[in-house]
């Protein structure tokens, strides 16, 4: 991706050109100076058209920005309901300037104001009720305020969970570099982020345990 005349995604400012003062009669002179002036000018303008074209679709009206959609299609367990646990994941669905690194970080190329938000499908097979605490990590320490907790009624039968979705989203200002993780704990090991495959009678798709995007959403 090419950026011309912006500094991580900011538009540079155009500044209206101070016109020379008219004269009472035609000079070759002034006219050469409103022509330059003019001329300047236009030739910024051009430049951010050109931009923004560069970082367009092909009708020329959608900017590229980062963003990135990771999924997972792996079971997580907690194996102690005193341990926070990262959230991983295994597939890349679309990415730009965003990338999953680790398995389990959410690396940003661009420094900006980001909305990241995940979408878990909780399970809880215990014959009890239950709750999932979900939090964000940046760069690895704890996003004060960021925590939710997802409670869960019992079980249905022993071998058929209680379900249900956990979806918080949240802004983090981010450099270039930085990471964003998600960590987990359960008040019970027999509750679990649970993924299922595609189904049928009805044809539908694969449930991923859990889906989380990531939005570039202004320059800081």
């Amino acid at each position: 991706m090419t950026y011309i005349v912006t500094t991580d995604y900011t538009l540079s400012q155009v500044t209206p050109p101070n016109l020379p003062l008219a004269t009472d009669q035609y000079s070759p002179q002034y006219q050469e100076q409103l022509n330059n002036a003019l001329r300047l000018y236009f030739n910024q303008l051009n430049k951010i058209v050109a931009q923004l074209r560069t970082d367009a679709t092909s009708d020329g009206t959608s900017l590229s920005l980062p963003n990135g959609c990771f999924t997972s299609n792996a079971n997580q367990t907690a194996a102690s309901t005193t341990t926070a646990y990262d959230i991983t994941f295994d597939t890349t669905e679309a990415a730009t300037d965003i990338s999953l690194v680790s398995g389990y970080q959410i690396v940003v190329a661009k420094a900006g104001r980001y909305n990241f938000q995940f979408s878990i499908q909780l399970a809880n097979l215990a014959n009890s009720t239950e709750s999932i605490d979900i939090w964000f990590h940046h760069n690895g320490v704890d996003v004060p305020r960021s925590n939710s907790r997802f409670g869960m009624a019992a079980r249905k039968t022993p071998t058929i969970p209680f379900y249900c979705i956990g979806t918080v989203n949240t802004f983090i200002d981010m450099a270039a570099g930085d990471n964003v993780s998600l960590q987990w704990c359960s008040s019970n090991v027999d509750t679990k982020i649970l993924a299922d495959v595609a189904g049928t009678s009805p044809t539908r798709p694969a449930i991923p345990s859990v889906i989380f995007t990531a939005t570039f959403v202004s320059a800081l």
